[in-house]
């Protein structure tokens, strides 16, 4: 039963009880410490144990509120992470078709080289150029269809450290080899 039950009780049947004493200050279970009555926190020296319920519910609010805070964080840090894996997954997909493409283009100078050094004659009488002195290249792209090109022999340069280079503007006079 409650006090104050107990105590109407009593009333009832004529008995006096003496007044609770009123509670004038709060001791700290912690280090012993007297507080005031309305202190929330202990003030003793470094201390701060709460002395409330209130109070501990304000410190497991804060941290609550901190931890919900790193939760956050580390959500959004894993979404940026996986964002970077999918951008890097994206780039070695380019990268590897880079590398396919230089390997065709390596491959095309060297057919090129080929074509210059014979005057795009493969035999005795079989040339590789087409009545405009083209050389025509075949390879099949990404989608499975077959693609030709036609590159003109006169265009093609090759350089003087024997790398091959491809050049757009038409032959310097002079310079064929």
């Amino acid at each position: 039963m409650g006090d104050e039950l107990k105590n109407k009780i009593l009333e009832r049947h004529r008995i006096k009880i003496a007044a609770a004493p009123q509670m004038v200050s709060r001791i700290c279970g912690r280090c012993s410490y007297v507080n005031k009555l309305e202190s929330k926190y202990c003030e003793g020296k470094g201390c701060n144990y709460p002395l409330t319920q209130l109070a501990l519910d304000e410190i497991k609010a804060a941290e609550e509120a901190k931890f919900q805070a790193l939760r956050n964080e580390l959500v959004e840090t894993k979404a940026a992470q996986h964002k970077k894996d999918s951008e890097m997954q994206m780039l070695k997909e380019h990268m590897a078709k880079m590398e396919e493409s230089q390997l065709k283009i390596t491959e095309l100078l060297e057919v090129m080289k080929i074509a210059k050094f014979s005057d795009g004659k493969i035999g005795k009488d079989t040339t590789m150029l087409d009545e405009k002195r083209r050389v025509t290249i075949g390879y099949v792209d990404d989608n499975n269809r077959s693609v030709e090109m036609k590159v003109p022999l006169d265009g093609f340069e090759i350089d003087e450290a024997s790398v091959d280079v491809a050049t757009s503007h038409p032959p310097k006079r002079g310079a064929r080899k």
